[in-house]
C-alpha cells in the first residue's frame, strides 16, 4: 500500500522521503533510481521537520497513532493509511486517462469498495471517454480564442455526443 501511495504522489509531483527500518522493493528501487529519499531506520518526529503531510502505512497501531498525534501537534497533514479516525485528510481513489481525472472517495469506511469502483470507472470511461476529451480541449480552445457563437455550438454537440 505505502508504495502505490508513492507513486501517486510522485505522479502529482510531490517530492517524496520513505521513512522506514525495512522497504517494500518498489520502494527501494525508487530511492535507488533518486526518485524518492529513502531514510532505512525507525520514524522519530524529527522526520517531519519541514514536512506539508506524512502518510503513515504500517500494520504498527502505536506507531500510526505516535505519528498522527506529532504530525497535529506540528501542523503537519496526516494520512493514516486505513485509520480515517487518525487522518487530517483522506486520499480518494483515482483514475487518471489522458486529461481525464475521476476520484472515487467512501470517506475512509472502505477503501476496498472505492477501489473496486475506480476499477470500474477506468473500464467504463477510461480511454474511450480521454480519447474524445482531447478533441473536445481542442474546440472548446477555439471556442475561447474565437467567442464565435458558432463554435461555441460546435463545442456543445461534441459534449453531448459523448456517450456515457
Amino acid at each position: 500500500m505505502a508504495y502505490r501511495k508513492i507513486r501517486t504522489l510522485l505522479d502529482s509531483g510531490a517530492a517524496v522521503t520513505a521513512v522506514a527500518p525495512s522497504l517494500h522493493p518498489g520502494i527501494a528501487g525508487l530511492g535507488k533510481k533518486g526518485k524518492i529519499t529513502v531514510v532505512r531506520r525507525k520514524f522519530t518526529a524529527s522526520d517531519l521537520d519541514g514536512a506539508f503531510m506524512a502518510v503513515c502505512a504500517t500494520d504498527d497501531e502505536a506507531l500510526n497513532a505516535g505519528v498522527a498525534g506529532e504530525c497535529a501537534k506540528r501542523g503537519v497533514l496526516a494520512n493514516i493509511v486505513d485509520r480515517p479516525a487518525l487522518c487530517g485528510f483522506i486520499v480518494p481513489a483515482i483514475v487518471r486517462c489522458g486529461d481525464l481525472t475521476i476520484a472515487v472517495s467512501t470517506g475512509g469506511a472502505s477503501p476496498a469498495l472505492a477501489k473496486k469502483i475506480r476499477q470500474n470507472l477506468k473500464r467504463t470511461y477510461g480511454k474511450a471517454v480521454a480519447g474524445k476529451l482531447a478533441s473536445i480541449k481542442k474546440m472548446r480552445l477555439k471556442m475561447i480564442a474565437t467567442r464565435s457563437e458558432k463554435d461555441r455550438k460546435a463545442y456543445h454537440r461534441m459534449v453531448k455526443a459523448v456517450k456515457l
